[in-house]
């Protein structure tokens, strides 16, 4: 795909899975590829999704990261995913052709079931990890249909948050269909995922890192303005990554906003999380 409101680039995480590599193109080109020498052991093709009179225009390629699970690889292909047998890739279940998000499956387990839960083009939608089976569907719509940050799904709370003005919601996932806690604009994550950390999200609000109570929603801390950027937590610390390049270190409390380094590290424009 062309470049689109950016320089161009790969939208989808490569997963490590033993001896083998696991990619998904913005064009829905996927590979499985030998580890040690980047052999292709095998590959598919998936086609975009048509578009309907509900999808806007402008479409920024498959995004999704794949997910393995046990024997099988997950991709954000579908309105509802698809899963591949991870060692030949032939198909175990897919979704219908509809328009996926730009975010990952993320897994999680509803009782004694494994789950997988993924941000489609329109909705938040829930299904099976083993059958594909839908659970349940929460309409989530955005502008651009740019769904691109994953839910955060922990102790029977989902988290979905959204850029251009959406912002953020927490789900009970406990019920079908889940009940809603609380709704805000104080989250807009039009890039990145947030990230959990002691009964806190951290997360960019657009172009602002800022703090908030999982359980309640209410923002407790703001960073000074910067831009668009991505979080991950590690050793206590929020490790943020800017779109300019510049990586920020704060202390991961809800206590202040505490910087504690930071570093012009990369040129040009970074929409990617930084890797651990």
């Amino acid at each position: 795909l062309d470049p689109l409101s950016y320089e161009g680039g790969p939208s989808a995480t490569p997963a490590v899975d033993g001896d083998r590599v696991y990619t998904l193109s913005k064009s829905g080109h996927a590979f499985c590829l030998e580890a040690g020498s980047g052999k292709v052991i095998w590959t598919r093709t998936f086609a975009a999704p048509e578009r309907t009179k509900e999808d806007y225009r402008v479409w920024w390629g498959f995004a999704g990261s794949p997910l393995v699970l046990a024997d099988r690889l997950v991709l954000a292909v579908g309105t509802a995913g698809t899963a591949l047998d991870k060692l030949t890739g032939k198909t175990l279940w897919e979704s219908g052709s509809g328009r996926p998000g730009y975010s990952s499956p993320v897994p999680f387990t509803q009782g004694q079931q494994a789950c997988l839960a993924l941000a489609s083009g329109h909705e938040v939608v829930a299904v099976d990890t083993q059958t594909g089976q839908v659970l349940w569907r929460l309409p989530w719509r955005t502008t651009w249909d740019q769904d691109a940050a994953d839910v955060i799904v922990a102790g029977g709370r989902l988290l979905v948050s959204s850029g251009h003005g959406v912002g953020g919601a927490l789900f009970d996932v406990t019920s079908v269909p889940p009940a809603q806690l609380w709704r805000n604009t104080d989250l807009r994550n039009e890039l990145g995922s947030s990230v959990l950390w002691q009964g806190h999200v951290y997360g960019y609000d657009f172009r602002q890192l800022r703090c908030l109570d999982w359980e309640t929603g209410r923002m407790v801390w703001a960073a000074p303005e910067s831009s668009l950027g991505t979080v991950m937590i590690a050793d206590g610390k929020v490790i943020a990554l800017e779109q300019t390049g510049r990586l920020v270190v704060f202390e991961a409390t809800a206590a202040a906003c505490k910087p504690l380094a930071q570093a012009q590290t990369l040129g040009g424009r970074c929409w990617s999380a930084p890797a651990l």
